[in-house]
Parts: structure tokens; C-alpha cells; sequence
């Protein structure tokens, strides 16, 4: 593996907070989605802590175009690429102790013009790997969303086994009625097949290892602040969301793996980061824009925009960090991090 030092020296970090590496020692790991932020991120980890500690661990890494491999790979690392929904067949005679099941669609455009497929391959997909987990008898881990909250208003964080409402009339409710969906199907399997498998509820997860093109909101507000333009703001902004750096993100889904009880749902964010989006624009724009950058609105009618419902949401994490997770990075490292990432990438490809 070939990481930048700015990379290194943050995976470096996370090893040593974190001494739990040990346990993937000749373990077979299948991580679908390798190419997303927090599969990346994981592999990066797992990778680095394989070197660090010489554990001959062997990552396949499931995508939509395995030919393509990111250039942080080289040849001598242990990876196998697999076409995703291929992976049954690929790893018919392989031992698999670890499965991660990361694969999801994210983008809301597709998810305006696409609901039905959307929320089928989200729950086709969980019970894909479910069924595999079943048969090679491997650990399973699940990513849920805090969408699957619906759109609420709650005055207090809630805790990993609170339930929120959803319509099942908007076809924008695709992605988190396929979520939710999942995670029943996830703890039903638990417990009616014995599968040990765990679910990690995520909030938004920014940061290293996303693409500088990404849809999501917090990208597009990076993209503003390193370009110099205004940040435009369709809605109010009154969504409260908290985020988790995408490495923090790697760790806290790590510790649901290895130490989480089979059939239960972890939340995990970072407490000390919750603002609404309208917050989270003018305090960018404050610390991190130039003299030109500024939050403008250009209200559109909310049923073209592909946006979720408003909602006010604080997770609590105490089931996450009962076993012993924390996360490392807050809000100003994400974005120093990324500005300095991006700014080097401009320089380099100048």
C-alpha cells in the first residue's frame, strides 16, 4: 500500500488508540462497496495494520468494477477484487471469517429516479450476504443510516433502540424504508438462524477517502470553500444532523465487528459535532472561506430537490462506547485535513 504521509500518519494513529488489530491474524475479511469512503477507509486500516503487525490477514473486496483498482494498491498487497453480487460464486471454496456489508446506493438523484430498484437492491443485497454469512458461519456486519430515524423532532439523543416514523407514500422514502427494512431482516436472522450478525447505524460520515465530486452535503460545501464560491443553500438548512469523520467512522465499525452482540444495533457519531446544515454552512463559510464566500439561498420546491424531510436528530453512543471506541477527529481537523488534501491534489495535477 502506497498512502500519502498526511494518510499514514493519521492511519498510525488510529492503530495505536486503538490495540485491537490482533484479532484479524489470518482472518479472511469480504468487504462490500471497497470503493466507498468508509470501505476505503477500512482498507486502508486493515492494510496498514497488516504491515504494522505482520497478521496475513487477506482482504476480497467486492465492487462494481473490479478491473479498476484505486492507486493506493500495489501489487504485493493482499487483495482480491470481486465483482459485486458476484461474491457467492467467487468465494464458493474460500473460508470467509468476516463479512462487511457496506454496498449501497447513496446518490438522492438516483434515488428520485429510481425508488423501487433502490430499495430492492438494498434489501436483496443485505439478504445476499446474510445468506453467505449463514453458510460460511463468518461475522457479519451491517450498515444501517440515521436516516432510518424518518423525520423527527426529538428533544433528546436517542438511544440505539429508538425508532422513528417514516412514509411509505414518498417514493424518497426508498433509502431509509430499504434501511430499516435490513436491519429487521438483519436481527430477525440473528435470532431465527443463529447468524452472528451486527448492525452499525451511521450519521453522516465526511471526510477523507470521499471523492471531490461527491453529491452529499458536506462535500459540496468542501467544494465551495476550496474553490472560493458561495455556498447555495436550496431548503432553510433546518436539518440537525451530526457527522463522524470517515476514519473515526472505519474505527467505530471495527469495534461493532469484533465485540458487538450478534442481533444488536450500534449507533455511531460524533457527539460534539451536531449542527444544522444552515450551521454548518456559515460556520465553514466564517472559518474556512475567503472574502468572497458567503451562504446564499435559492429556495426550490422541496418535491424537485430529492431532499429528505426536515428533521432534528441527536444519537447517543453509549452502546458504542461501552466497547470501547471514541472517536479522534472533530470538526475542524475533517475540513483542515481535506482543504490540505485537495489543495496538494490541485498543486500536483497543476
Amino acid at each position: 500500500m502506497k498512502p500519502s504521509k498526511q494518510i499514514r500518519s493519521l492511519i498510525k494513529r488510529y492503530l495505536t488508540s486503538f490495540p485491537v488489530w490482533n484479532d484479524f491474524r489470518e482472518k479472511n475479511i469480504l468487504i462490500t462497496g471497497g470503493k466507498g469512503t468508509i470501505g476505503t477507509a477500512l482498507i486502508h486500516l486493515l492494510l496498514e495494520a497488516n504491515k504494522e503487525f505482520k497478521l496475513d490477514l487477506r482482504l476480497y473486496v467486492s465492487t462494481r468494477n473490479p478491473d479498476s483498482h484505486p492507486d493506493y494498491i500495489e501489487k504485493s498487497d493482499p487483495v482480491v477484487w470481486i465483482q459485486n453480487g458476484n461474491e457467492e460464486m467467487a468465494l464458493a471454496s474460500r473460508n470467509i471469517d468476516y463479512i462487511i456489508h457496506a454496498a449501497c446506493p447513496t446518490d438522492r438523484n438516483y434515488f428520485k429516479e429510481h425508488p423501487a430498484t433502490t430499495y430492492l437492491t438494498i434489501i436483496h443485497d443485505t439478504e445476499r450476504m446474510l445468506s453467505m454469512a449463514n453458510q460460511k458461519k463468518a461475522t457479519m456486519l451491517y450498515f444501517s443510516s440515521d436516516a432510518e430515524f424518518g423525520s423527527i423532532g426529538s428533544s433528546e439523543p436517542v438511544g440505539d433502540i429508538f425508532y422513528g416514523p417514516l412514509d411509505p407514500l414518498n417514493p424518497r422514502s426508498c433509502y431509509p424504508l430499504g434501511k430499516k427494512s435490513s436491519v429487521y431482516l438483519c436481527c430477525s436472522s440473528a435470532q431465527e438462524l443463529g447468524i452472528d450478525v451486527k448492525t452499525i447505524r451511521l450519521s453522516i460520515v465526511t471526510g477523507l477517502f470521499q471523492r471531490y465530486d461527491d453529491p452529499k452535503v458536506m462535500s459540496y460545501f468542501l467544494r465551495c470553500l476550496h474553490e472560493g464560491k458561495d455556498i447555495v443553500l436550496h431548503t432553510a438548512g433546518e436539518t440537525k444532523k451530526q457527522l463522524i469523520f470517515s476514519m473515526d467512522a472505519a474505527a467505530a465499525c471495527v469495534y461493532v465487528l469484533l465485540f458487538g452482540l450478534k442481533g444488536k444495533v450500534y449507533n455511531a457519531t460524533n457527539p460534539e459535532i451536531c449542527m444544522t446544515i444552515r450551521e454548518y454552512a456559515e460556520y465553514l463559510s466564517k472559518e474556512y472561506g475567503n472574502d468572497k464566500t458567503k451562504v446564499v439561498y435559492e429556495f426550490l420546491d422541496e418535491k424537485t430537490t430529492g431532499f429528505a424531510a426536515p428533521s432534528q436528530l441527536e444519537m447517543r453512543i453509549d452502546g458504542l462506547t461501552d466497547l470501547g471506541w471514541r472517536p479522534l477527529v472533530g470538526l475542524d481537523e475533517i475540513f483542515q485535513i481535506d482543504l490540505r488534501r485537495f489543495s496538494y491534489e490541485t498543486d500536483q495535477c497543476s
